[in-house]
């Protein structure tokens, strides 16, 4: 398993359609993937879980990644969230 830290910097934050495409991103790479933010951990299975998470435009999360491909799906999420929408 494979940990990042990254901030969110899109003005809008993680909102549906960003939480969508995160799991459409995710569901490509056969490592599971989670964004833990304080307490809460969230799969990047279902994007309810990542909207229940507020993220903000400057906060920080940190990716997980484990699995076969897990640097590739950690390097491919960090940059989706790096990114503005």
């Amino acid at each position: 398993m494979i940990r990042r830290d990254v901030t969110v910097i899109d003005t809008a934050g993680v909102h549906a359609r960003t939480a969508q495409e995160l799991v459409v991103l995710a569901k490509s790479f056969a490592s599971s993937i989670y964004l833990r933010r304080g307490g809460s951990t969230a799969t990047l299975r279902n994007p309810i879980s990542i909207l229940a998470l507020g993220l903000a435009c400057g906060a920080t999360v940190e990716v997980l990644a484990d699995g076969a491909d897990e640097q590739a799906a950690l390097a491919a999420i960090e940059a989706h969230l790096s990114s503005v929408h």
